[in-house]
């Protein structure tokens, strides 16, 4: 009877170590051999914009690294919700992956009601940051962020600004910015639009006092004279826009940046991640990525996807706190 039991024991031993040993392989044989077939890049937003750039950008150096094409897909609207959820339930092969960034993470971790748990992602390397603008009219008084401060702290209720409805980074940027110097959204004058593109044009027209945005909306209205550029939200300069100060050298720190990443549904094998990233990695180092993505105002970053999950978080309570603290929640 001992032995049967004892033949029992190390026969069921040689099975885990047999299963342990084949899930190896497997996962060994998915990085080896992926991908085999094109990926879809789902992006939240519409085609033509600054993020869409962006994706086009990565997906296009992405797919000179893995030998396969990378299609973006556009799936705007409804918060980004519906292009996360059809990540979030694509089969955990790594042919669906979500172009992430704030608005389809950080913004979404405190929204009730979500059909998905933002965390349940498999999260993937960061590849570039984008920089939000203060800007006013060409015609605008105000130089500098410092002239405009002293306009809204002397005139909240006149100053005229761009309002997105409270729920984008761009608001969040601009609660930041009121915050900093003592304000909240309630207490200026608030002029809704639907995007940054819309705020830019009216801002070009005087139509309002000041607008915020990611500096893909307002680049070429910059360089044509339209509007003014005062300060990027950040600690950084960007050299496409060398002369404007970040918000910390103005001295009115906003530490808020836009960033993109990638990410896979719930249970995407590790190994597929695994050389994504490092193929990620190679894409970040070369020149022509940066060439590139400085067409669209942004730069190349390399994060890791653990390191990225872990930001995410802690980026997400900042923005929570931020939204709460300015009566938004």
């Amino acid at each position: 009877m001992f032995g049967q039991v004892s033949i029992s024991r190390i026969a069921g031993k040689l099975l885990v170590a047999c299963a342990a040993a084949a899930a190896s392989l497997t996962g060994a044989a998915a990085q080896s051999t992926y991908p085999t077939k094109p990926i879809s890049l789902v992006v939240g937003f519409p085609a033509g914009g600054g993020g869409d750039g962006a994706a086009r950008v990565y997906a296009k150096h992405l797919s000179d690294e893995l030998k396969q094409p990378v299609n973006v897909i556009n799936r705007p609207g409804g918060n980004t919700i519906p292009a996360v959820l059809s990540v979030m339930k694509a089969p955990a092969d790594g042919y669906t992956l979500l172009f992430d960034g704030v608005a389809t993470n950080s913004l979404q971790m405190d929204i009730k009601d979500l059909p998905y748990k933002v965390l349940d992602r498999v999260y993937g390397p960061r590849h570039n940051v984008g920089h939000y603008y203060f800007a006013v009219p060409k015609d605008s008084p105000h130089k500098t962020l410092d002239d405009v401060v002293k306009t809204i702290k002397a005139k909240p209720t006149e100053f005229k600004i761009a309002w997105l409805g409270g729920t984008s980074l761009t608001d969040t940027v601009l609660t930041s910015f009121l915050n900093v110097i003592g304000l909240k959204p309630s207490d200026v004058k608030r002029v809704p639009f639907t995007g940054s593109g819309p705020s830019a044009t009216a801002l070009a027209g005087g139509h309002i006092d000041l607008a915020t945005g990611a500096v893909p909306a307002i680049i070429s209205l910059h360089a044509a004279g339209s509007v003014r550029v005062v300060a990027l939200a950040g600690d950084q300069r960007l050299p496409l826009l060398p002369d404007v100060p970040s918000s910390k050298e103005a001295g009115y720190h906003v530490p808020l940046v836009g960033w993109n990443g990638i990410a896979g549904p719930p249970g995407l094998p590790h190994e597929i991640m695994n050389k994504i990233e490092a193929t990620v990695k190679r894409i970040t180092e070369k020149p022509a990525f940066a060439e590139d993505l400085a067409k669209f105002a942004y730069s190349p970053i390399y994060m890791s996807g653990a390191e990225s999950r872990a930001e995410a978080i802690k980026e997400g309570e900042l923005l929570a706190k931020l939204r709460e603290a300015a009566g938004l929640k």
